[in-house]
């Protein structure tokens, strides 16, 4: 059996492509044709010649950031302050995936996307427990060669790259599979108005098991990918984080 037969929420998912040096990229052009849709809001930044493009509501975010060398497309919930929840979730991982892969499938095949010399998957998973013992006994399921002690341990953090070499589409590609586990625990406090002005009300404390998903296709990799493989690549990077989701650290 898997190590997890949990229903795990998901933050956001990102995915970023690393175009090769020199080529011009409308970020205008380019949200509109896979958003479907104008911005709601454009920022630039000129000493990082960074441009930001996005549409929003109470609880999504579709976001473009073009940088110079790279290109990230966030899907996920947005990061207003002050939520009431203390986990805002974006929805169920498995639900939402499919809309990400949705996503990814109309960039991958867009007409607008530059020559790609490297890709890389982002996601941010967590499932909501009672206790930081619960949390903690859980995450022994998913990490079980680590002697964790729910009652006396805390603030632990396992972040680990277990590297895999493909054998297709690209023979001797190499792919990091970064993965960072750990129980959080979250605090939030409401702003009230006293007569000493300003001050913080009880704070809610909730406990989290999260993981943090970054797999890449390896940085020695240095010409264009053909085409018609980069949304395989693509597809093997989120199978990859799905495995690490349902099995735990295995290499």
């Amino acid at each position: 059996m898997a190590a997890n037969q949990i229903n795990w929420l998901v933050e956001h998912f990102r995915v970023t492509i690393f175009p090769i040096i020199g080529q011009d990229i409308d970020p205008q052009k380019v949200f509109l044709e896979i958003a479907g849709t104008e911005p709601d809001e454009v920022h630039t930044r000129k000493d990082s010649d960074q441009q930001v493009l996005l549409v929003s509501t109470d609880d999504y975010l579709l976001q473009l950031v073009v940088q110079p060398d790279r290109v990230h497309w966030y899907l996920g919930v947005n990061p207003i302050p002050n939520r009431a929840s203390t986990f805002p979730p974006f929805g169920e991982y498995r639900e939402k995936l499919n809309e990400f892969t949705d996503l990814c499938h109309r960039w991958f095949n867009c007409k607008l996307i530059p020559e790609v010399e490297r890709i890389a998957y982002g996601a941010g998973l967590f499932y909501p427990v009672d206790s930081k013992e619960e949390g903690y006994k859980l995450l022994h399921r998913f990490i079980p060669s680590i002697d964790l002690d729910p009652e006396n341990t805390s603030d632990f953090i396992l972040q680990i790259n277990r590297l895999r070499t493909l054998d297709k589409p690209i023979a001797g590609l190499r792919i990091n599979r970064l993965a960072k586990w750990l129980v959080l625990l979250i605090q939030s406090a409401n702003l009230g108005i006293t007569s000493a002005g300003l001050t913080p009300k009880r704070q809610a404390e909730a406990f989290t098991l999260r993981l943090e998903l970054d797999l890449s296709t390896g940085q020695e990799w240095n010409k264009p990918f053909v085409s018609e493989v980069v949304e395989d690549l693509m597809n093997l990077l989120i199978q990859f984080g799905d495995e690490i989701s349902l099995e735990g650290d295995i290499p």
